[in-house]
């Protein structure tokens, strides 16, 4: 998981937009698009497992909260 909080830029401009249990969703403003992330916690380091990047809000909320409900 990120270190960042919800309304957040990071390092590159992107807005960390929301976050429910290992899943982040940020914005790219340059690009216009959206990026779904999914976490995992191995130790002391953690990575990704899951990426989506989607051009349309509405898409990547639909992903975002598929994959919410899908670690339940």
């Amino acid at each position: 998981m990120s270190h960042y909080k919800v309304g957040d830029k990071d390092d590159w401009g992107n807005d960390y937009i929301k976050q429910q249990g290992h899943v982040e969703m940020w914005h790219n403003p340059k690009k216009g698009s959206y990026m779904v992330y999914l976490y995992e916690h191995i130790g002391m380091d953690e990575g990704f497992v899951m990426y989506s990047t989607k051009q349309k809000r509405e898409n990547a909320d639909w992903v975002f909260d598929k994959v919410v409900d899908m670690l339940g």
